[in-house]
């Protein structure tokens, strides 16, 4: 069913090998060059971005995979892809192509295109002062635009996970006045391109176009409105909305850093301004701006001149900031008697510029489980389990226990320790534990359970330090996914080993104190394990030849009904939640779980 407010994200198709930017930049390239060696330029300043799910290929539909979950999970329902051609030449059209199309799991979504009308000039990391390299040049001429409409007619409009807005194909056009310009300023004249691209639609059996202006701005909305266009938005709202005087002045005193909620007045004031004129306005919320990766790295901080990509930055921009921005934005288009039916959100990954959702070092996961908490999520399959821990990874007896409880809970075992990563020995395993989290949290994925598998002492040095960790994973894992049941596995005796024996025991009996402070149920192996001294002997041998295999087996009934009893419970209550804030046991406000 519809949601009456649908979520657009602007996605940027820079981050993959493409024919021009080989030609361009040099044989490989993607932009995540600029991404990776960007430099911090004043105290505070968040740079380099790392992205939690990786430097992901957009080409690539495994990793577009990724990029899906993780949207639709937070609610988002369409990425409007950049699309560039320049009078019948497209460039890093692989994204769609590729990519998204190419996902697995692309009926998660909808997809539409945003033409960039716009000139390619060599933006990237340019001299100040210099004349920019023209990469590509657009044509202006009717014949460039109704090519760009037949193109995608026999290529996109026909796809069923295109995004028809209110059942019309959602077209936009970037920087609308530059369309409008070299068209002579002509409202009759844009009109009636418009008008032959419908036909074109109309003729292939594909039913209605929506036409939407970007960028317009308030002195142009009715003009775009006897075009014939069907609705406005904004690629960006950022501190160029702001009074210029005030911008200038912060300049001037050598400040080029500005607040995320100081724009908000003009954010705010941009939203009615539109929403008053003829068409219906879509919203955007910009998460933020930060150009500097594309600026060079020898140029010195603060700009001796204002020029792109030598702006100002937007800081503060938490995900706080962002979600009470973005609930403004869907009262704003809810209470709009013209009904625009969706918000705008720049962007889904211009790391470069740093508008951007997708999971980071610095704030996880939190910009998309803002967006879940304003726009109710959509449903999302957590009949997964996640394990973390080298100890459970390392074993090939692991598989016993996947399967056990796979056939008694009707679940997935996601493993993210060594099996998971497929690199790390059992100690480092073990160590990357608060890692680990991150990237389960980061994944996509809604999980039943968090299973913490603290069994040696490989994991920390000393008993204090292994409690202090499992409560700071446990913490982060309440308040991440509440809705999420955590338990702990205390570690097994090792078979003819008592020093190594001696030593698990103070590590178990200090989880099981950790355990019982934080509330988590703990399953102490240790003492339950059922392996004695009668049938250790046998155990080595077995181990000999199927590493713990013969331990595992002599569990795996105690895990199973130690799982259906806390885990089993978790679920109902875990599947019937909405996406909306929830509380902590402690008290704090969260956002909803996505993983």
């Amino acid at each position: 069913m519809k949601k009456p407010i649908e979520v657009i994200a602007v996605y940027y198709p820079h981050w993959h090998v493409y024919p021009k930017g080989n030609e361009w930049f040099h044989p490989g390239w993607t932009e995540w060059e600029y991404v990776k060696d960007a430099a911090p330029r004043f105290p505070g300043h968040r740079q380099p971005i790392v992205p939690l799910p990786g430097y992901l290929d957009g080409a690539n539909a495994v990793d577009v995979a990724k990029e899906i979950d993780l949207a639709a999970n937070a609610g988002i329902d369409v990425f409007l892809y950049d699309y560039y051609w320049y009078d019948g030449k497209v460039t890093q059209e692989e994204a769609i192509e590729k990519g998204f199309l190419g996902a697995r799991n692309r009926d998660r979504m909808k997809f539409a295109i945003m033409w960039c009308y716009h000139e390619r000039d060599r933006a990237w990391r340019p001299k100040i002062g210099e004349k920019r390299e023209r990469l590509m040049s657009l044509a202006h001429t009717k014949d460039e635009f109704l090519g760009l409409v037949r193109h995608c007619a026999a290529n996109y409009f026909p796809r069923p996970e295109y995004w028809r807005k209110d059942g019309r194909l959602f077209f936009s056009i970037f920087n609308s006045p530059y369309f409008f310009r070299h068209r002579e300023s002509s409202s009759e004249r844009v009109r009636a391109e418009l008008d032959e691209a419908r036909q074109i639609v109309r003729a292939a059996g594909l039913g209605e176009i929506h036409f939407n202006a970007q960028g317009c701005g308030p002195q142009l909305a009715d003009a775009m409105a006897d075009c014939g266009f069907d609705s406005t938005t904004d690629y960006n709202l950022t501190m160029n909305n702001m009074p210029g005087e005030e911008t200038a002045a912060m300049r001037e005193k050598g400040v080029w850093e500005v607040d995320y909620r100081a724009v908000f007045p003009a954010m705010r004031a941009r939203w009615r301004e539109m929403a008053a004129r003829r068409l219906p306005y879509i919203p955007n919320v910009t998460t933020g701006w930060d150009a500097t990766p594309r600026c060079r790295l020898d140029e010195p901080y603060p700009w001796r001149k204002m020029e792109y990509p030598y702006t100002m930055t937007i800081t503060g921009n938490t995900p706080d900031a962002f979600r009470e921005l973005l609930a403004e934005a869907k009262a704003f288009a809810e209470n709009d008697p013209k009904h625009p039916g969706a918000v705008y959100i720049n962007g889904w990954n211009e790391y470069t510029e740093g508008t951007y959702l997708l999971p980071d070092a610095f704030d996880g996961d939190a910009r998309l489980r803002a967006i879940a908490s304003v726009f109710a999520g959509t449903s999302v399959d957590n009949r997964k389990v996640a394990v973390f821990g080298g100890s459970f990874s390392c074993n090939p007896a692991s598989q016993v226990a996947k399967k056990a409880w796979s056939r008694a809970l009707g679940v997935e075992v996601v493993d993210f320790g060594m099996g998971g990563m497929g690199f790390l020995s059992g100690a480092e395993a073990h160590n990357d534990v608060p890692n680990q989290i991150l990237r389960a949290l980061a994944s996509g994925n809604r999980f039943r359970a968090f299973v913490l598998w603290a069994s040696t002492n490989d994991i920390w040095h000393t008993v204090d330090e292994q409690n202090a960790a499992i409560e700071r994973c446990v913490e982060k894992i309440r308040t991440e996914s509440p809705d999420s049941a955590v338990v702990l596995f205390a570690s097994m005796p090792v078979p003819l080993d008592p020093p190594k024996n001696a030593l698990l025991g103070r590590f178990v009996e200090g989880q099981l104190a950790t355990c019982a402070r934080l509330g988590v149920p703990c399953l102490d192996l240790y003492h339950r394990s059922g392996i004695t001294a009668e049938n250790a002997e046998q155990l080595t041998e077995a181990d000999r030849l199927h590493p713990n295999e013969a331990a595992y087996a002599l569990v795996k009934d105690l895990q199973v009904e130690f799982l259906r009893a806390h885990v089993g419970r978790a679920s109902s209550r875990a599947l019937s939640a909405s996406a909306v804030a929830l509380t902590t046991r402690r008290g704090r406000r969260n956002k909803a779980p996505l993983t």
